[in-house]
């Protein structure tokens, strides 16, 4: 295969990325990026491409309104970078027209891909939108049972800046594992917040220190964490 055919691509992507049609244009760089071999010169220049490309359709600088909503639905049924960026582009459209395709969408993710649905579900959520999910037996409802917004969540969250008072550095990691935990132990709701954050931030000790044991609770915890 002669150079032409790279430079052909680059003209190609880059009269795509001119009309804004990003999707478009990361699907190319992604299809070439991934054939057993490309000339290194064009490769560098296709990934460079590739990660400026990705960083506007996740940046906040408008260009996902250009962005039709069917086909971010589609992306969903794709491969995992596809499900990612379409995940995060979704939070700037309105969902309730598509609501019961999400609904199915999240109903066919499994317990292994369980940030994905909950991820997308407080999307849902955030929208307030009346749905009955089912998630592994359990119906829940995007505008009832918020997995980030209820009262003991708050308590954890606002428990965990007097934990770290004496290790202020661990205010970020911990804050994020809270979090993270929540959505991998979706659908299952927490019962005390403040239990919660205590204990994740003994994990993020022990973590850090191998020396800090565990409770048998905290373990379990972890292992939700570590998937």
């Amino acid at each position: 295969m002669n150079t032409n055919f790279y430079e052909e691509k680059l003209k190609e992507v880059d009269l795509l990325i001119k009309d804004n049609k990003l999707l478009e244009a990361t699907a190319i760089l992604k299809e070439e990026l991934s054939m057993p071999y490309v000339p290194e010169k064009y490769e560098k220049q296709f990934r460079k491409i590739f990660d400026e490309t990705m960083f506007a359709l996740l940046s906040d600088n408008g260009s996902h309104k250009s962005i039709n909503i069917e086909e971010l639905l589609s992306m969903l049924n794709k491969d995992e970078e596809s499900q990612s960026i379409a995940l995060e582009l979704l939070k700037n459209h309105n969902l309730r027209p598509v609501a019961s395709t999400l609904k199915a969408r999240i109903e066919s993710w499994t317990k292994e891909e369980s940030l994905k649905r909950a991820f997308l579900f407080e999307l849902l959520a955030d929208q307030e939108i009346n749905i009955d999910i089912n998630i592994d037996g359990v119906n829940v409802n995007p505008q009832k049972n918020s997995i980030l917004n209820n009262a003991e969540v708050i308590k954890g969250l606002k428990n965990i800046p007097t934990l770290v008072e004496k290790s202020p550095q661990l205010l970020e990691p911990t804050v994020n594992e809270f979090r993270r935990y929540l959505l991998l132990n979706f659908p299952n709701e927490i019962t005390n917040g403040e239990e919660l954050s205590l204990n994740i931030f003994n994990i993020i000790k022990h973590l850090l220190n191998n020396e800090f044991s565990l409770s048998e609770k905290e373990m379990k915890i972890l292992k939700i964490l570590n998937g």
